[in-house]
This record gives C-alpha cells, structure tokens and sequence, in this order.
C-alpha cells in the first residue's frame, strides 16, 4: 500500500476473517475477474458496509458480477463501464485486473505474465499517486515493488 507524500507502508492481512475498522467506507477496484468476486463474497458474509466502485472494462463482465451479487447477502456496490479511468479521489484502489495465470502454468512464463500486467497498470501510475493501492494482480509481489517504485518516482 503507497500512503501520501511518498511514505509506504506494506500491509500484510492478520485474519482474513478480521474487521478493520480504520478504513475509508468507499472503495475503488479496477476488475471484474475471480478475485473481485471473492473480495466482495467475503464482504457480503462479513456484513461490510464499505461502498465499492467496480470499474469494468466489459460488459459481459459486468452482467456476470450482477449474477454473483444476486447470491450475496445485500452489499453497497457500484458498477461502472469505462476503460479504468478513476476520478479525482483519495479513495483507496483495489488492483485486479491483467491477465490470469494459464491454467497450464508452463504455457506462460512469470516473466510474460508479469510483462503483460506491468503494461496494463503502467498506464494508471498518474491516475495513483497519493492513493492507497492494494494489488492483487498476478505476479502481485513484483507488480507492488514496481508499483510503489513508479508512484515514488512520479510523487517527487
């Protein structure tokens, strides 16, 4: 997680099953896939009453995670179609979106998949700066130490 100023601060989750209680209550997350589903599923079971923005980039996308709310208990959430284009905010981003890992992971190297999803968050280094950033795109610990190197160089 990048703070403001360029201060950073790597959080690393105790329980998942634990209610932290100093977050913002609105939450950006750019992605529609596997993980966005299980975040706002354990939302849901854990009664949170956080707002989350879904930005999704396709339509069909957006249809399928209507489906998987209608199965959730009730849950505060938005879902926007736009090309990942945040608004002027200090709320904090949820970063799961790229391409997955193939399902036979030897057909795809780490290097390419790291490669592929570098460029897809490359283009939101502007859009960042002076947020909070979760990210939990694959590979997430390289993309994070990429991540907080572009946002530290472009805050100075």
């Amino acid at each position: 997680m990048v703070g403001q100023a360029g201060d950073s601060i790597l959080i690393r989750p105790a329980l998942a099953c634990t209610t932290p209680r100093d977050l913002p209550r609105e939450v950006e997350v750019l992605g529609a896939g596997r993980a966005v589903r299980a975040l706002l599923t354990v939302a849901a079971l854990q009664g949170s009453t956080c707002h989350f923005r879904i930005w999704c980039r396709h339509q069909s996308r957006a249809e399928f995670l209507r489906v998987h709310l209608a199965d959730l208990p009730p849950l505060s959430v938005e879902i926007v179609m736009a090309d990942t284009v945040l608004p002027e905010s200090r709320r904090p981003v949820v970063l799961a979106l790229g391409q997955r890992t193939s399902r036979r992971s030897r057909q795809k190297s780490k290097d390419a998949l790291f490669g592929e999803n570098l460029a897809i968050i490359a283009g939101l280094v502007p859009q960042l700066v002076g947020r909070s950033v979760i990210v939990v795109t694959n590979p997430s610990t390289r993309l994070t130490a990429r991540l907080r190197a572009c946002l530290l160089y472009t805050s100075r």
